[in-house]
């Protein structure tokens, strides 16, 4: 974790009226300096409807401006306003990435934040869609077997879905149930969404091929609440976990979301 700081700046849209909103921000982390509007661009078009993109060119330009008189004369050197926009205070705090800095601004500064853009940044980044779902679990073996280690035996077994066909590997295979562990990334849902559904067939076929009465799939997705999750995210999550949840059923599986490491592994135990 390092300390980040960054100098927030805030636009006025109607001079003189005194009514700001912080629209963007320079960051100094690990000493690289980078700026970043977050003011969303939905509000930007409720607005100014299809003249937006003067508002945003213009509050791009001024953090532009902004950047290079920072990487001259140091963060918080800058005083008056540029292009219209005001910077406020200098603010420093811990944090585990830029994404983490960027976002903890956005979240203490400006409730008009766009969350969404940032995660889509963090995209970039962030760990493969078979990489999140072993993690979960691998996380998920460790706590079950720490606790039942007459369970190991069932994690990670090959099964058949068709005859003479190759052995597919299911997450947890017991006398009475087949599980799979997967994630709902917040940044990668429509690859989170694909494969699920895959993961839903081989349970499915799994089920029917050995007799099981009960195949799920235990899947690990963000609160509802989590304030780190833009509008957009939140209603996507919502909206592909009841779809996810219809599709499961109409196959005889189970969707069962999860929060945490934690809670998979709880159901993995009184499923088993």
């Amino acid at each position: 974790m390092s300390t980040s700081t960054w100098t927030p700046f805030y636009w006025e849209p109607v001079a003189g009226t005194k009514e700001r909103f912080m629209a963007g921000v320079v960051v100094q982390f690990e000493g690289k300096l980078s700026a970043h509007r977050i003011l969303r661009d939905d509000v930007l078009d409720a607005m100014f409807g299809k003249t937006s993109s003067k508002p945003k060119n213009l509050i791009d330009s001024a953090l532009s401006i902004a950047l290079k008189h920072t990487e001259i004369s140091g963060i918080g050197s800058i005083s008056d306003p540029i292009l219209g926009l005001y910077p406020g205070e200098v603010r420093s705090m811990d944090a585990d990435s830029l994404n983490d800095a960027i976002r903890m601004a956005a979240l203490m500064f400006s409730s008009l934040a766009n969350l969404d853009h940032i995660d889509e940044i963090e995209a970039e980044d962030a760990p493969t869609q078979d990489e999140t779902n072993r993690r979960l679990a691998t996380e998920v073996r460790e706590i079950v077997t720490t606790r039942r280690p007459d369970l190991s035996q069932y994690f990670n077994r090959n099964a058949q879905i068709v005859d003479d066909g190759d052995g597919v590997r299911i997450g947890f295979l017991s006398t009475r149930t087949a599980l799979h562990y997967g994630v709902l990334h917040p940044a990668r849902q429509p690859s989170s969404v694909k494969d699920a559904r895959a993961r839903i067939f081989e349970l499915s076929r799994v089920a029917a091929f050995v007799g099981l009465n009960d195949a799920s799939l235990i899947i690990g997705v963000p609160r509802t609440d989590d304030p780190t999750l833009g509008t957009r995210q939140r209603e996507n999550i919502m909206r592909n976990t009841l779809e996810l949840k219809r599709e499961a059923a109409s196959v005889d599986v189970n969707l069962r979301p999860v929060h945490s490491a934690e809670e998979a592994a709880q159901q993995t135990e009184a499923l088993a």
